[in-house]
């Protein structure tokens, strides 16, 4: 399987792009991310696995990449991502993007 962090890496790279095309779109969108994403009742790190969840079971492949990558830079364990990923696996699609969760947490050397 490809590397992950090269695969979120580049496609990371095309908002640069896309922020030259429709810079007042991305600066609200940033924005909105960054809000949302704050530490609030819910702290950052579980919000990043919710939201690593919620790409798996949409089938998004950058998203729940993203965010398996920020929620380990947050400190998640390599157990706390794994029970968040047994939570949404209802099936194939699931379990699918699921091996790339785990690819993740190996190139960051939680496996």
């Amino acid at each position: 399987m490809e590397n992950q962090l090269q695969i979120k890496n580049e496609t990371t790279g095309y908002v640069k792009e896309l922020k030259e095309a429709i810079p007042d779109i991305l600066f609200a969108h940033v924005e909105f991310k960054e809000e949302i994403y704050r530490d609030g009742y819910i702290n950052s790190k579980t919000k990043h696995l919710m939201a690593m969840s919620i790409a798996l079971v949409r089938g998004s492949m950058h998203c729940s990449i993203s965010h398996t990558i920020l929620a380990v830079d947050l400190g998640a364990t390599k157990d706390e991502v794994l029970e968040a990923f047994a939570f949404v696996m209802g099936g194939t699609p699931v379990m699918a993007l699921g091996t790339r969760v785990m690819k993740v947490l190996q190139e960051k050397g939680k496996w």
